[in-house]
């Protein structure tokens, strides 16, 4: 049974908010995090950090091919902050997330390189995404879990009946021109499973139940570079964090 990420986003949004909930990726580890050296994702990601003007994203939710319908969020937030984070750890990934404007994407707590723990959204993010590896075609890529629930499965006569749901993304971002992406983002969904024995609805249950499934949907965000930004990790005159 299909769900609408469209529906779901907005109440997930905060919980998987950083790369430690509904994820099952870690990002990519620095070769030497203690002197700052970056890796091969760091640079390629790297360069692909601004502020960007959306200039198409849709939705299919019938099928997992271009078309598809326009994303109501982005009549709203028609741009994007595009930056590589490290967190206090030593891991990194490039995180896109929406911004209403220019200014507001410079005002972001995830405009820095090297994230606090402490770091939390604000209420201006309608939808991000974080890519955390380069793919086997060259393309920053990533895959993120999404698990939703429990909730009523339409149907069923029972209120809040226990059963969990979530979703496979698999997102990958190919440089059109050296100022234009396109992000593709393939979603399959699993079918609904059980709650825990604690009600929890676990993140690796939404795999499981996904692994058998064909990817079913697909979004598509296209975007053009408004504003570069400074960057750490091509900056050599930065200090070591």
């Amino acid at each position: 049974m299909q769900r609408n990420p469209k529906r779901l986003l907005g109440a997930l949004i905060i919980c998987c908010a950083s790369v430690h909930c509904g994820e099952s990726n870690q990002a990519a580890e620095s070769p030497d995090p203690s002197k700052g050296t970056p890796s091969q994702f760091e640079l390629a990601a790297t360069a692909t950090e601004g502020i960007y003007k959306i200039t198409a994203h849709t939705l299919n939710e019938d099928a997992c091919a271009d078309g598809g319908q326009p994303k109501p969020a982005s009549l709203d937030h028609q741009y994007i902050l595009v930056k590589v984070n490290r967190l206090f750890f030593g891991l990194s990934y490039l995180n896109i997330l929406s911004c209403s404007s220019p200014e507001d994407c410079l005002q972001s707590p995830f405009n820095i390189d090297e994230v606090p723990s402490t770091a939390v959204w604000n209420e201006s993010v309608d939808f991000s995404y974080w890519l955390t590896e380069i793919d086997e075609n060259g393309h920053l890529s990533g895959e993120r879990t999404m698990v939703s629930g429990p909730y009523d499965i339409p149907g069923n006569a029972l209120q809040n009946n226990g059963q969990c749901g979530g979703w496979i993304e698999r997102l990958v971002l190919k440089q059109e021109s050296p100022e234009t992406f396109q992000l593709e983002n393939d979603i399959t969904f699993a079918d609904p499973y059980p709650q825990d024995s604690n009600g929890v609805c676990q993140v690796d249950d939404v795999t499981k139940h996904a692994e058998a499934n064909t990817c079913t949907q697909k979004e598509i965000l296209t975007a053009t570079l408004y504003q570069s930004l400074e960057s750490y990790f091509l900056d050599d005159s930065s200090e070591d964090f």
